[in-house]
């Protein structure tokens, strides 16, 4: 799934939250790795993911599954396996966005 940038909200010990935005470098959008069931009555959608990496561990345990641009069709035609693809860094970037 193609998306734009998405957020993550750390929890501080305060109870309050802080607002993250991740993108990739270049701001083209991100490659998440999902499944999709097509069905006459409702399509189904989940997005894969992974433990987070150490450097947005503080944020969130978990992350989406993303991959590269260049790994989009390999993921689609299923030459790009969920192994290979958790072992590969994301290549994401983040920052404190505004709040609201």
């Amino acid at each position: 799934m193609r998306t734009a940038p998405y957020y993550e909200w750390e929890t501080l010990p305060d109870k309050k939250k802080v607002k993250y935005i991740f993108t990739n470098p270049d701001k083209h959008g991100i490659f998440m790795a999902g499944i999709q069931k097509l069905a006459q009555e409702q399509d189904e959608f989940v997005i894969i993911t992974k433990p987070a990496e150490s450097e947005i561990r503080f944020i969130h345990e978990r992350m989406p599954l993303i991959i590269g641009a260049e790994q989009a069709a390999d993921w689609l035609s299923g030459r790009l396996s969920v192994g290979k693809a958790v072992g590969c860094k994301s290549g994401i970037v983040w920052e404190k966005a505004e709040a609201g």
